[in-house]
């Protein structure tokens, strides 16, 4: 039987394909949304965002991997982004890896981190990934930069 999987980003665009796929495959999930969101048998769904550290907590409780695709990808500042992209980053890391049993960690990040110069976008999602990098102690983790996401 699959493990349970903690997933940011599950109401967006590339999450909400990602949910479907893992619910599919007979994972059970644990999806984090600001809104209130309608349980089911495979799904459950936890209300807060990146900045409330109680649901982040409760969403990587006993996780066997965490699947982070939450991102702002609109803003009208720097700061704006980065709260989101950065410090939420930060914030889950803190909640996965203080589990007694580390989870997996899969950061779903962008080609834009390459040139953190190009936006603030770019910047947030190379922040993203010091993020993880850097205050992941001995989780395991991986950065994935897809190529393009067409929506």
């Amino acid at each position: 039987m699959p493990g349970l999987i903690a997933l940011t980003g599950a109401t967006g665009f590339i999450g909400r394909t990602i949910l479907e796929r893992l619910v599919k495959h007979g994972y059970k999930v644990r999806a984090l949304a600001r809104k209130p969101q309608s349980d089911n048998e495979s799904v459950r769904w936890i209300q807060g965002d990146l900045s409330n550290t109680a649901a982040l907590r409760e969403l990587s409780k006993d996780a066997f991997a965490v699947i982070h695709c939450a991102g702002q990808v609109r803003g009208n500042s720097l700061g704006t982004f980065v709260q989101t992209n950065a410090e939420g980053t930060r914030n889950l890391v803190f909640a996965a890896a203080d589990q007694t049993t580390k989870p997996r960690f899969l950061l779903i990040s962008s080609l834009a981190a390459r040139q953190p110069e190009l936006s603030w976008y770019a910047k947030s999602k190379q922040m993203s990934e010091q993020s993880l990098t850097e205050c992941s102690g001995n989780m395991q983790w991986t950065i994935f930069r897809p190529t393009a996401v067409y929506g």
